[in-house]
């Protein structure tokens, strides 16, 4: 039998366990003995015990064997919890069974939720933190087998951890997230068993950038974020975010649209498809690059006026600040116009692949020495078909160019 010490850390927690105009006042204890039975232990096998607040916290640990008395020194009339654990190997797989039991008023032993990890941990540590930070929402605990504990408890600018079991020799993410939507992210490795620690950082590292993309060209379009996550070898789809239809007919539309917050140390996959105008973005954020904004730079933008060319198509590549970005069009006459543009920054230049324009116009075998300032899709008469109109600009800034690209329907 063990006397578990239950104040050992309070006062290192909890400022409010001691009445600040009464800095001396001594905690009035009781002797709390209970005989526990577990579902989780089978005859007089032997856990851990662990006994905690009713709010989360971790107190003190200690072996158990099923069936004996413990004798607990508590606080008189304050509310404990107990949660008793036990490992197993099934199949080569560390299985922990985890059970709760509810010390309520009178005394009595209840028990509460039962429930199993699969999760390959260790060999029984409970860790408790605390982060200072202006008004903290929610914490996780994770390593590199998954998610060791998604529930945290938030006061003020205090989180807590419920009842986290830690694996032994493995080093674990915590990560917080404030009311702002800031996220920050510290690793730290699993304490020595038995023991009951305290995590801090005064500031949350920003990890994590926001990215937006252009709405006000938009009718209605979709987007979303694909996070790929590497998993046993395998890159894994994990949607961060997908919206539906965001915006409406009929204009105007923002300026631009917040798509959220991304880790900028994973790799992320952004899309954006319209509805109506077919007019598409795709972006890949690479590991260790901060995202950028899923926008054309500044000053450079596609227009599209009157009745669009529903099968018109815009994507573009990031990798670092170098951008390309190709233009296609397929015409019922079976003829296909493209452009690629290449640049760094928002310094874009464009080539052409209209293979009758440049045999027609000489000056267009230079055009990559034009910076592509907007196309425009217009709807053409009963003569012409579909009209396509480019605007160019020259580093000299006398040299502007603006093109129209039409393609006489043939008639009987």
């Amino acid at each position: 039998m063990k006397k578990l010490f239950l104040f050992l850390f309070i006062p290192l927690i909890f400022g409010a366990c001691t009445d600040m105009e009464e800095p001396n006042r001594v905690l009035e204890t009781e002797l709390l003995v209970l005989k526990v039975s577990s579902n989780t232990l089978v005859g007089t096998e032997t856990g851990i015990v662990m006994t905690h607040t009713e709010d989360g916290i971790p107190i003190s640990f200690s072996s158990f064997r099923n069936g004996s008395t413990l004798s607990l020194e508590v606080e008189k009339n304050r509310k404990y919890h107990l949660t008793v654990l036990k490992s197993k190997f099934v199949g080569g797989r560390k299985i922990i069974g985890l059970e709760t039991y509810s010390n309520v008023n009178d005394r009595q032993i209840e028990v509460g939720n039962t429930k199993r990890e699969d999760h390959l941990l260790g060999d029984g540590s409970f860790v408790m933190y605390v982060s200072h930070h202006l008004t903290l929402s929610s914490c996780m605990v994770s390593t590199d087998h998954g998610i060791v504990s998604r529930n945290g408890t938030a006061n003020s600018n205090s989180i807590y951890t419920q009842a986290a079991y830690f694996a032994s020799s493995v080093e674990h993410l915590l990560t917080a997230k404030t009311m702002s939507g800031e996220i920050g992210y510290t690793f730290f490795n699993r304490p020595e068993k038995f023991s009951v620690s305290t995590y801090e950082f005064s500031k949350l590292n920003r990890f994590d950038k926001e990215v937006s993309i252009p709405s006000k060209n938009y009718q209605r379009f979709n987007y979303k974020i694909v996070n790929l996550k590497k998993d046993a070898g395998d890159w894994q789809n994990q949607f961060v975010l997908n919206f539906d239809q965001i915006g409406n007919n009929p204009y105007p539309m923002p300026e631009y649209i917040k798509l959220g917050y991304l880790n900028q140390f994973e790799v992320y996959e952004t899309s954006v498809w319209a509805e109506k105008n077919a007019l598409e973005s795709i972006g890949f954020h690479k590991i260790g690059e901060s995202p950028q904004s899923i926008q054309m730079p500044e000053g450079y933008n596609i227009g599209i006026e009157s009745n669009p060319i529903t099968a018109f198509r815009f994507s573009t590549n990031f990798s670092h600040n170098r951008w390309r970005a190709s233009y296609s069009q397929f015409f019922n006459y079976g003829i296909e116009i493209k452009w690629e543009v290449n640049g760094e920054g928002n310094e874009l230049s464009i080539k052409s692949f209209h293979d009758d324009l440049i045999n027609e116009l000489p000056e267009f075998k230079n055009l990559s020495d034009f910076i592509l300032m907007d196309i425009t899709a217009i709807k053409g008469d009963n003569s012409y078909g579909d009209v396509l109109k480019e605007k160019f600009q020259h580093s000299d800034p006398f040299k502007k160019f603006e093109y129209t690209w039409i393609k006489k329907v043939a008639t009987n």
